[in-house]
């Protein structure tokens, strides 16, 4: 898994001044402003000469946002652009619930010196790994209970032994004849 990883980046625009809207053969479409795409090629730009590991597990990014002034600011605003500059820069896979566990935004004192934001990444603690559409599935079957188990020539599949590896379900207690005759559900 990967180490934490900290590092400063330009202060990013605000998610109201991201996208511009405008016509295009008749329908209203949706383009990054200049301003943006200039903030994340810098952005970019900068994380990849950090030459930093890609995190490829769960993490919780860390965002201490330090303006150049003191007016008010909401600091949920400047999360989006951080975090499509850290996809962008293949820091992390996507930016999705999989991958982005949580985003904590804060304020540091205003200084028009040291503006920006300095963000820490790091691997998110007691996540379990993230399933792929078999495991999910056959997780779904043994919540439900209909994951049928049959005599000692049962042979678990590859899902049910990822899912035991992976800690979301275990054997049930009483095994006849070495066959589990059931799955339980961990917490």
């Amino acid at each position: 898994m990967s180490q934490e990883a900290t590092f400063w980046l330009p202060f990013p625009p605000s998610t109201n001044g991201l996208f511009a809207h405008g016509m295009v053969k008749g329908k209203v479409r949706r383009f990054p402003t200049k301003a943006y795409k200039q903030w994340r090629s810098a952005a970019v730009l900068i994380i990849r000469s950090q030459r930093l590991p890609q995190f490829t597990e769960p993490v919780v990014i860390k965002l201490a946002l330090t303006p150049r002034d003191g007016r008010r600011r909401d600091a949920s605003n400047y999360v989006k652009a951080v975090e499509d500059a850290l996809v962008e820069a293949r820091l992390l896979i996507d930016d999705d619930q999989r991958y982005v566990k949580s985003v904590i935004p804060y304020w540091c004192e205003p200084n028009r010196a040291h503006e920006g934001v300095t963000v820490t990444i790091r691997p998110a603690e007691n996540v379990r790994p993230i399933l792929d559409a078999p495991e999910r599935l056959m997780l779904g079957k043994i919540k439900r209970g209909t994951l049928r188990l049959c005599s000692p020539a049962y042979r678990p599949s590859k899902a049910v032994k990822t899912l035991i590896e992976k800690g979301y379900i275990e054997d049930q207690p009483g095994l006849i004849d070495g066959c589990p005759q059931s799955y339980i559900v961990t917490d």
